[in-house]
């Protein structure tokens, strides 16, 4: 039997899957604060603002077809949230199967800050090449 997932562990399930998943983006509005900062391990994921946030999640919705998102555990100390994900479907048309962590930091009930941690093998599975920063192969 899987181990019972917690009210935050679900919670945070709920609002990643519908903004991965279902690609709703209109969550986004209550979700995330408007001084939001994003680091991620390509160049074009690294910026701040709402606004750039979600110009990030529109374009990476358009590279996944039918994406599941599964939050496999959730650390939270404070402000801040650990959380180990695990996304499948196709990515530009090649079947995927990836990991990876995430750190974020929330404030009033919405995030100010998150970094996603990928690894170079998941980064060349994508088409990306972490030796440039991120830029497409």
């Amino acid at each position: 039997m899987p181990p019972r997932r917690s009210a935050r562990v679900l919670e945070v399930e709920k609002k990643a899957e519908e903004i991965v998943s279902k690609k709703n983006l209109q969550v986004l509005d209550e979700t995330v604060d408007s001084d939001f900062s994003l680091q991620t391990g390509v160049s074009a994921g690294r910026g701040k603002g709402e606004e750039f946030f979600r110009q990030f999640v529109q374009r990476a919705c358009a590279q996944w077809s039918d994406p599941a998102l599964e939050v496999q555990e959730v650390i939270r100390q404070g402000e801040r949230l650990i959380i180990h994900w695990r996304v499948r479907g196709a990515f530009r048309g090649k079947q995927m199967d990836l990991s990876g962590v995430t750190s974020a930091r929330v404030s009033e009930g919405k995030l100010t800050e998150m970094s996603n941690f990928i690894d170079e093998g998941m980064m060349h599975q994508l088409g990306f090449d972490p030796a440039t920063g991120g830029a497409p192969r």
